[in-house]
């Protein structure tokens, strides 16, 4: 492998811990998940693609147009 991709690899996982490991990371990712699920509840317009939340990913996020003029574009 490039040894660019590995300092990357290297940089990366110092970061993560400088700011407390993967308890960090996952309170990051949690934190991250639950802003875009505020805006999508506000949202008039957008939708969670997985309709169950225990099915959602914090890390993945997939979004749909619940627009009736965008769905009408189908």
């Amino acid at each position: 492998p490039s040894m660019l991709c590995v300092e990357d690899y290297i940089d990366a996982l110092l970061w993560a811990k400088s700011i407390g490991g993967l308890d960090a990371l996952i309170a990051r990712a949690d934190a991250n998940a639950s802003t875009i699920d505020g805006f999508v509840d506000k949202s008039a317009w957008l939708g969670h693609l997985a309709t169950d939340p225990a099915t959602r990913s914090n890390t993945s996020v997939c979004l749909s147009f619940t627009d009736p003029d965008v769905a009408a574009l189908d």
